[in-house]
């Protein structure tokens, strides 16, 4: 039973949702879900408020403090 946009999915098992999931990611090349991965995540991260445009992208190496 694969769930349309805007229709709510009924599972006769808890094991439903994976097993959609799962052959919906077997229907897909690797660089689809490569680039599902990523736009899922990006989606996740607005949803909770973590913006990617003020995020520090730098790698700061200093001395520990309890040396």
């Amino acid at each position: 039973m694969k769930p349309m946009k805007g229709v709510i999915a009924i599972y006769k098992d808890l094991n439903d949702p994976y097993v959609d999931s799962m052959l919906t990611g077997k229907k897909e090349t690797p660089q689809e879900r490569f680039n599902k991965f990523f736009e899922m995540r990006k989606k996740f991260e607005l949803f909770i408020g973590f913006d990617h445009d003020i995020r520090d992208r730098t790698i700061k190496i200093r001395k520990a403090e309890w040396f």
